[in-house]
């Protein structure tokens, strides 16, 4: 008679026990990511708003489509090494032989813009009025005579969503006074597969007077952009609703949709350096101006 080893056959049953119990845990822990952490509605929100305000920079891209009218602007946004904007406008207005085509690259910094047209196309204009002004970059500095000031860069950071390169502590007392001011309500969610990525969809309610106060807040904390030219007194609280879709891994805002699809702005490139090179010899802005106007 074969003798049975009682100590080996309960090391064996003990490691098959062992092992089964280990992966019904990481069912259950994984399960439990996926519903309470991964795909949290909250969590997830919360989450982009703080990457969107720890970064060095990003970049967005927003196009409008309107009554044969199109535009679209790509907007660099950089916070470090040190603050900057980089940016490209596509214009078109009409239709046919009719149709009026601008490009134009703008650079914006704290103390200066650059602005020039890479190309114009329009019937109205004579290849030589436009060869002259094509390529040429003008600045609008602090003391600019025509009273034109530096707005590329405040401007390009007043959006929905406050972006930054924020220190922990910093970055903190922004999310509170978001979240205490009840700047955003999650309205709906859902997530769903998206040219190969897990996305969140929401509808967010946005309560435009608190932004404004919020973004002022940031702006003191920040001092990224000019504080004096916010104002919220005669702004609504009326709720505003965006469709924001956000990837569920890297927990940044990739798309917000206005209006039901005529404004679009599509978010990138986060954390990606970018250069901005200040252009030599620039003319001055009336310089521009009065070439601009010798086109009409």
């Amino acid at each position: 008679m074969k003798k049975i080893n009682l100590l080996e056959s309960v090391s064996k049953v003990s490691i098959k026990t062992v092992f089964a119990l280990s992966i019904l845990l990481l069912l259950i822990s994984a399960v439990g990511y996926w519903k309470y952490i991964l795909t949290d509605p909250d969590k997830v929100f919360e989450g982009a708003l703080r990457n969107s305000l720890q970064t060095k920079s990003v970049t967005k891209i927003i196009e409008q489509k309107e009554e044969g009218n199109y535009s679209k602007q790509t907007i660099a946004l950089r916070f470090s090494p040190s603050l900057g904007v980089a940016s490209k406008y596509e214009l078109k207005r009409g239709e046919g032989d009719q149709q009026a085509y601008t490009q134009t690259e703008v650079l914006g910094l704290k103390n200066a813009d650059y602005i020039r047209y890479n190309k114009i196309q329009s019937p109205q204009i004579s290849d030589q009025k436009r060869k002259d002004i094509e390529g040429v970059w003008a600045k609008v500095g602090e003391d600019e005579a025509s009273g034109q000031k530096p707005s590329v860069y405040n401007d390009a950071l007043f959006s929905v969503i406050i972006f930054g390169d924020l220190p922990d502590d910093q970055a903190d007392k922004v999310m509170q006074r978001l979240l205490s001011q009840d700047v955003y309500a999650i309205d709906s969610y859902s997530t769903k597969s998206h040219n190969g990525r897990l996305v969140a969809n929401m509808v967010i309610k946005v309560k435009p007077k608190n932004l404004v106060e919020s973004i002022k807040y940031y702006a003191g904390q920040t001092g990224y952009i000019d504080v004096d030219k916010l104002d919220s007194e005669g702004l609504s609280n009326e709720p505003i609703s965006l469709d924001i879709r956000i990837d569920l891994v890297s927990r940044q805002i990739s798309e917000i949709n206005y209006a039901g699809g005529q404004r679009v702005e599509q978010y990138g490139a986060y954390g990606q350096y970018r250069k901005i090179s200040i252009p030599k010899q620039p003319i001055s802005f009336d310089q521009l101006s009065q070439k601009i106007q010798s086109l009409q």
